[in-house]
């Protein structure tokens, strides 16, 4: 694939990638904020995985083909809301005793799972 300059010919005028990111960022932020909030329920991590998202965007910028800018976006802030809650479960510490001493049934121990279950709700509620 061969790689854009820093400008790209967008109706007529150019428009540079500091520019492109700032006007997704003005469009998109609050839309991304609520996908990663629905997602993680916490604020800050909300806050830290939308910040990343739009780092993403930018750093993908030249592989963007122009076209469905907001679904883009959401499928960029969806895949860091999942690998971070992937990141999470692998850490999280069991707070039932009956997990903690192995007696728990299984399946039943640690945090929800991050499928497609509050993947979906939190699109539905977009």
């Amino acid at each position: 694939m061969m790689k854009r300059n820093e400008t790209e010919e967008k109706g007529g005028e150019r428009i540079d990638r500091a520019k492109q990111i700032a006007i997704l960022l003005s469009d998109y932020q609050n839309l991304i904020f609520s996908l990663c909030y629905q997602m993680t329920q916490n604020y800050f991590e909300a806050e830290d995985l939308a910040q990343e998202t739009f780092v993403a965007a930018y750093e993908h910028l030249d592989s963007f083909d122009g076209q469905h800018e907001k679904a883009w976006l959401c499928r960029i802030a969806m895949n860091k809301c999942l690998d971070f809650q992937r990141k999470n479960r692998r850490g999280a510490i069991p707070q039932d005793e009956k997990c903690l001493f192995g007696t728990g049934r299984r399946g039943k121990c640690g945090k929800q799972s991050a499928g497609g279950g509050s993947a979906g709700r939190a699109v539905a509620s977009l």
